[in-house]
């Protein structure tokens, strides 16, 4: 980027060199690159679905840097549409960067998107569903042991440690790993999750999540997968430490809602198993 152009007239110019791809599309691909900053004017108290980690951080500012701010209160994902690009509504997963050209800001009564400070695109926020904040008794909340991404998908990820780490053979893009070490800091807020989800915990809380009446956010797939499981966990090998949860899933929720798991690569005998016992797309 030339110094005589600002960061705007450099995306902008992206629209020229491919006419052909919509600006809904680099817009978002920008977005996912240089992640996004909120003012607390833009999110309303609590009244939005964000972000549960329950995964990866993804974002690129951590949540110790942010000092007495809420560490958890950026939603989990967001809609832009319109703006004087005139783009079509696209869905975007939230990487929180505080130094980043994008902000989320509150323009005359409206939450847009800001780039280097001008509005661009109108924003929405994902609808909270109601069993978020609930929690068991011991203050775990309900939305850490299964969350809601996308709308319309929850997942959930019962072993929340990767033991490549263990040999130092992990991922290198990954941060599985240290995605669980910063949520344990935050016990206050979220309850003692720990590494590994209870069995009958996930299953209480999708049933839960599947007979919520609300249009705006079917339960439309239960996604699930672990960190890499090399030694067993508990005399349990990866596919039988799977195996108890889709068995308990499945006596709480019946077999209508398809069930996704991600695993390592299994054998054919293996994936025949997971068939048989309720998993609907093996990944």
């Amino acid at each position: 980027m030339s110094n005589n152009h600002s960061y705007t007239d450099w995306v902008e110019s992206y629209f020229v060199k491919y006419p052909d791809v919509p600006r809904e599309v680099i817009v978002k691909e920008d977005l996912l690159r240089q992640g996004m900053n909120f003012t607390n004017a833009a999110l309303p108290d609590g009244g939005f679905r964000y972000k549960t980690y329950f995964l990866f951080t993804y974002d690129k500012t951590l949540r110790s840097e942010l000092g007495e701010e809420d560490p958890f209160l950026v939603p989990e994902d967001l809609r832009i549409r319109k703006g004087p690009y005139d783009l079509l509504d696209t869905l975007i997963h939230v990487y929180h960067n505080t130094d980043s050209p994008y902000l989320v800001d509150r323009v005359d009564g409206t939450i847009q998107l800001l780039l280097e400070g001008k509005p661009i695109a109108e924003v929405v926020l994902p609808k909270k569903p109601p069993y978020y904040g609930k929690s068991f008794d011991d203050g775990t909340r309900y939305e850490s042991i299964v969350s809601l991404v996308q709308d319309h998908v929850a997942f959930s990820v019962p072993n929340r440690i990767c033991q490549y780490f263990f040999k130092k053979e992990q991922c290198l893009f990954c941060d599985i790993n240290m995605n669980v070490k910063q949520i344990s800091k935050f016990k206050d807020k979220l309850g003692d999750i720990g590494a590994i989800l209870n069995p009958d915990r996930v299953a209480e809380v999708l049933e839960i999540m599947v007979k919520i009446d609300d249009p705006e956010i079917p339960i439309r797939a239960f996604y699930m997968t672990s960190g890499s499981i090399l030694n067993p966990i508990k005399g349990k090998t990866d596919l039988d430490f799977s195996l108890e949860y889709v068995s308990k899933i499945r006596e709480h929720i019946g077999n209508k809602t398809p069930i996704v798991l991600i695993t390592q690569a299994q054998t054919k005998e293996q994936v025949k198993i997971l068939k048989a016992s309720g998993v609907t797309v093996h990944n």
